[in-house]
């Protein structure tokens, strides 16, 4: 299993039961029960998508710190 090193900590990805890959994010329908990923979401630029997506990239790149939690839920709240 892959990690990622965050704040001085490895973390490992998890994976996607849909797809199969390895992200550092899941969703989960909480309506449905059902977990995902940001790769497989049906509405991949959903903002809950979008978050997820840029968390995994971030976190992958070794920049989170650069993804603040300001913005993420700025993100969260943004409209299509």
């Amino acid at each position: 299993m892959t990690t990622v090193r965050i704040n001085g900590k490895e973390v490992a990805l998890r994976i996607c039961p849909v797809c199969q890959r390895e992200v550092l994010v899941l969703i989960t329908d909480f309506a449905t029960g059902k977990r995902f990923c940001h790769l497989c979401h049906e509405d991949p630029d959903s903002p809950m998508a979008t978050v997820a997506r840029k968390i995994h990239d971030h976190a992958s790149a070794g920049t989170l710190d650069q993804y603040p939690l300001a913005e993420r839920i700025a993100d969260l709240n943004s409209k299509k």
